[in-house]
């Protein structure tokens, strides 16, 4: 368990500082940037008040695992987070 809080921690502080040094963002990079913050801060409240993460969306027409709301953000965030920086993070650059 404390594997995953001492991860959660470092994850955010890494993004932070990418953050900081990152200039030209965007507003996909805003908004990817957010929803991974909030996901990984939703999941580490989770385990360090339960001891574990809360998931309770479970989809039966399709064969998924259970998961809950900040897992969602997590994956929608890191997609836009990894366009921003794939496709969109250059071309902001080649213009400044």
């Amino acid at each position: 368990m404390l594997f995953f809080i001492i991860s959660a921690l470092i994850f955010i502080i890494a993004v932070s500082l990418f953050d900081f040094f990152t200039k030209n963002k965007g507003k996909i990079y805003f908004f990817g940037f957010s929803l991974m913050i909030a996901g990984t801060i939703g999941n580490l409240i989770d385990r360090i008040s339960y001891g574990y993460v809360r998931d309770f969306i479970k989809l039966d027409f399709v064969n998924y695992p259970i998961f809950n709301i900040a897992d969602m953000a997590l994956v929608v965030g890191a997609v836009m987070f990894s366009v921003y920086i794939l496709f969109i993070a250059d071309d902001k650059q080649k213009k400044a």
